[in-house]
């Protein structure tokens, strides 16, 4: 099934708030209680305060840094940086252990119920997905897949992974430390997300450059078009909209949910390219990851 877009609409400008960084921010995260924003840069992580919009701290990691993670009790950020996880405890800023591998960690992801940390490693060919106990910081289980492990989503009931990477996706049981299925999925992608019930994982990139929709009960896929380069995305608390960093076009685009269209966009009034994204816990904010700040803006009514 293929949807295409309608021209968008032209978002009026919203207040916003610009917190910069010095550096490139690669990926961004909020604390769980959305005093915080964690934005990785190529070897430091910066903490800003959401309220005064000041950085407070800069955390040197050592290694270029590919992906972040904050613990659903907001005490720990884990850090994919080159073949290691460093993990940083957020009452003393420090990095307080760190998990070495083999291959490249290229994305880290908590599960919501907090007990497992998920890894992808490996080069762009056959790859592995490393399972953390986080309670004890130590690596249980390793699970090979038959294609690259570049990006993962966790399902909200934190018992699957679901794995992507050279045009397939393995859905891996987390528990049972096994792969459970898998199928073929779009090539060449930017950003993984799964939608809050669990229902569909949402993945975009490049060449061509659209968002893919899998239906994670038949697996049927749907393809929104209508995008100038998507890179990631963030889904609004109730899960009816789905926002899509586009980056060659400056905007978030918003698509519903229940119907697969883009039905309105917002533009970046710095008029930089977006590449990351995040919502405020509380729903109200999106968090927009820039080349050199994070742009916090309120959120639309979309009906």
């Amino acid at each position: 099934m293929k949807i295409d877009k309608f021209t968008p609409q032209d978002s009026t400008t919203r207040a916003n708030q610009i917190i910069r960084f010095e550096g490139t921010i690669r990926q961004i995260a909020y604390s769980p209680d959305g005093a915080r924003i964690y934005a990785a840069g190529s070897k430091s992580l910066n903490i800003a305060n959401v309220a005064n919009g000041k950085v407070e701290q800069i955390i040197d990691v050592n290694d270029e840094i590919n992906s972040l993670a904050v613990s659903a009790n907001g005490r720990h950020v884990y850090i994919g940086a080159q073949k290691e996880i460093a993990i940083l405890n957020t009452l003393t800023n420090t990095v307080e252990t760190r998990i070495p591998f083999d291959a490249l960690v290229r994305r880290v992801a908590i599960s919501p119920n907090g007990q497992r940390v998920v890894a992808c490693l490996g080069p762009h060919s056959m790859s592995s997905v490393a399972i953390i106990d986080p309670a004890t910081q130590l690596v249980i289980a390793t699970i090979a897949v038959q294609h690259a492990s570049e990006y993962v989503a966790l399902s909200p009931d934190s018992n699957l992974a679901y794995i992507i990477g050279n045009g397939h996706l393995s859905v891996v049981d987390i528990e049972n430390q096994k792969v459970v299925k898998s199928i073929a999925a779009r090539p060449n992608v930017l950003g993984v997300a799964i939608t809050p019930d669990g229902s569909a994982v949402y993945i975009a990139g490049v060449t061509p450059n659209n968002v893919q929709v899998i239906n994670t009960l038949t697996y049927e896929t749907t393809t929104v078009e209508g995008f100038n380069l998507p890179t990631d995305f963030a889904f609004s608390t109730d899960g009816l909209n789905a926002y899509v960093c586009d980056r060659n076009d400056r905007e978030i685009k918003i698509i519903d949910t229940r119907h697969y269209e883009i039905v309105d966009s917002i533009r970046i009034t710095s008029g930089t390219q977006p590449w990351q994204c995040a919502i405020s816990p509380d729903g109200g904010f999106i968090a927009v990851g820039l080349p050199e700040a994070v742009e916090i803006i309120p959120l639309p009514s979309i009906v």
